[in-house]
């Protein structure tokens, strides 16, 4: 696929969406190198051809942890390459799924 890293396809509705459509909305993203698990709901503020430039006050907590920083600005901002996301979702709209129906 074509610049597979800057999009996002959502399998249920069949979207292809670009981040560059999606700045200054919330995002959530995986990324495993500050958390395995945690999905971190971001905020996007910019698009370069590596990756995207966010601001999320739990990411920052993590990362202010991780690197035992004590004190940092008020909106901390970070470039997050493409290859450090593993996963990327927005809500579509549309049907809504019920994920207790089986």
């Amino acid at each position: 696929m074509r610049s597979a890293g800057r999009r996002i396809i959502t399998a249920l509705w069949g979207i292809l969406v670009q981040f560059s459509e999606l700045i200054g909305q919330e995002v959530g993203v995986l990324i495993p190198r500050i958390d395995k698990v945690r999905i971190f709901h971001v905020k996007i503020l910019g698009v370069e051809g590596g990756g995207i430039w966010i601001s999320s006050q739990a990411a920052a907590s993590v990362l202010l942890q991780v690197f035992q920083i004590q004190t940092a600005p008020k909106e901390f901002v970070f470039f997050l390459p493409y290859h450090e996301m593993t996963l990327a979702m927005v809500e579509a709209h549309g049907t809504t799924v019920d994920v207790n129906e089986r």
